[in-house]
């Protein structure tokens, strides 16, 4: 628990952006640890999504596409290692706020990958194909394919495999069938080329799967003008 702590207050310490939830510091609560940030009144996203009727949905994948980019964008480069839902924000000023630092390490240059949140931690319906398969480091690339699943989930309200309840099964469908979650299970999203990148980024070669200043290029482009809100999907 010391190593993770120590390891989540190394890498959440140095880091500076709109999109990422600010590190305060630490205290000891009658004995055991707790790392300080600002409240976030609106909770996590999944819980914003729940209670806003007219959520910006666009402008929420925009900024956490902004906050993942930077994290890949440092020198050297951080994987988060977890990244789902409930691991973004949302502030009183309705701003997406990256959090939960614990499974991220810096990428040691001239490295493909490193130890970082192992699949037992990791959220199954978010994990790439090759985590869920070898169990292999967490990488830049593992990150944007779950990038994806949270877009998908920001946009629709409905998370990846909604339809499957058991996580073998979904370890089954993306693994053995290399199945990607479909339009046909979230007709609520209408843009082809929103589609056009998740299915980039669910590539199931990681080397195919589009950086993240590549997808916030076009997120930028298809999303931050649209303002999707609810009432165009329910």
């Amino acid at each position: 628990m010391r190593k993770r702590l120590a390891r989540e207050i190394h890498v959440w310490a140095a880091l500076d952006h709109p999109n990422i939830l600010e590190f305060i510091g630490f205290a000891f609560e009658d004995g055991l640890p707790c790392l300080i940030s600002p409240w976030c009144g609106n909770g996590t996203l999944v819980e914003y999504l729940q209670n806003n009727i007219r959520p910006d949905r666009g402008l929420l994948v925009h900024q956490i596409a902004e906050g993942l980019n930077y994290l890949h964008t440092r020198s050297p480069p951080i994987t988060h290692g977890d990244f789902k839902t409930t691991n973004v924000l949302i502030t009183d000023d309705n701003i997406a706020k990256i959090c939960d630092f614990g499974g991220s390490k810096y990428l040691k240059e001239g490295n493909t990958g490193f130890t970082t949140t192992g699949i037992l931690n990791a959220t199954i319906r978010y994990c790439a194909p090759e985590i869920l398969r070898d169990g292999q480091n967490h990488t830049l690339q593992s990150d944007v394919y779950s990038f994806a699943c949270v877009a998908l989930e920001t946009m629709t309200g409905k998370c990846p495999f909604w339809t499957i309840p058991i996580g073998v099964a979904i370890i089954s469908k993306v693994i053995l069938d290399k199945q990607t979650p479909s339009p046909v299970d979230h007709p609520e999203l209408q843009d082809a080329t929103l589609w056009a990148l998740l299915r980039r980024c669910w590539s199931h070669e990681p080397s195919a799967r589009p950086t993240m200043t590549e997808v916030c290029r076009t997120v930028h482009f298809t999303l931050k003008q649209k303002r999707f809100i609810s009432d165009d999907f329910w």
